[in-house]
């Protein structure tokens, strides 16, 4: 039994560097800006003019954090994530 609760609750968060609790805070970020994403690239589905780099920049910035970044020198919110003006008029 205490070998699973290791597992479960120990193990993981210590491979990537991390205690729980920061890896709680952490994959609650990804799964923030997971979802804000997704949400954006539903709207830009809809509308294509709007949102045209927000999933593109999402997924970058997810990229770098999870798998370049590991040693916690950057956190989530290192990098832009945000909905910007340029995000809903560019069409590039």
């Amino acid at each position: 039994m205490v070998s699973l609760w290791k597992q479960m609750f120990v193990e993981h968060p210590q491979s990537v560097n991390e205690t729980y609790f920061e890896h709680l805070i952490r994959a609650f970020t990804f799964t923030f800006l997971m979802i804000s994403g997704g949400i954006a690239c539903l709207i830009h589905g809809l509308v294509p003019g709007l949102f045209t780099r927000v999933g593109s920049r999402t997924i970058n910035h997810l990229f770098q954090c999870m798998v370049q970044n590991r040693d916690g020198t950057q956190g989530p919110n290192g990098g832009e994530t945000s909905f910007s003006e340029s995000d809903v008029t560019d069409s590039t």
